[in-house]
């Protein structure tokens, strides 16, 4: 399990890297990534398929984008987009392609179906998390 946070984390600060995230942010938005590929090998075998570990995967970065940007008074989306990188299928979209050039039009379905609802299972996760904080504090303040 310390490999899949690690893969998670280097990732992620690849991401960083590439967005020109502020060093104060990069390691906590590394972390962030850790998180989303540990809790997801976590629940791959628990929870009933990969788009639910997903799906709780990217409800894990949500709240802990929400709660880092409070702390380290930062947008969100400094710690959501480095946070899913690990979580998106890349493998799929690629093997989605290929089967479309090969003309295996079965595969290229099975593949696609599959791309498409962990990409909306990860924006899922990612929207409702920012939702019930949002929920929280409206039903605090009233």
């Amino acid at each position: 399990m310390v490999t899949a946070f690690v893969s998670g984390f280097i990732s992620s600060i690849g991401l960083s890297i590439l967005f020109n995230i502020r060093r104060k942010h990069m390691v906590w938005a590394a972390v962030g990534g850790g998180m989303a590929t540990l809790t997801y090998r976590l629940l791959l075998d628990r929870a009933g398929g990969a788009l639910i570990a997903v799906f709780l995967a990217s409800l894990v970065v949500g709240f802990y984008s929400e709660v880092m940007a409070i702390l380290q008074k930062a947008p969100a989306t400094t710690y959501v987009i480095p946070g899913i990188l690990p979580l998106v299928p890349g493998a799929g979209m690629y093997y989605t392609m290929l089967f479309l050039t090969d003309g295996e039009l079965s595969l290229a379905a099975y593949h696609g179906y599959q791309t498409v609802f962990t990409a909306l299972a990860i924006a899922s996760g990612i929207i409702i998390a920012p939702s019930i904080r949002r929920l929280y504090h409206q039903q605090k303040g009233a």
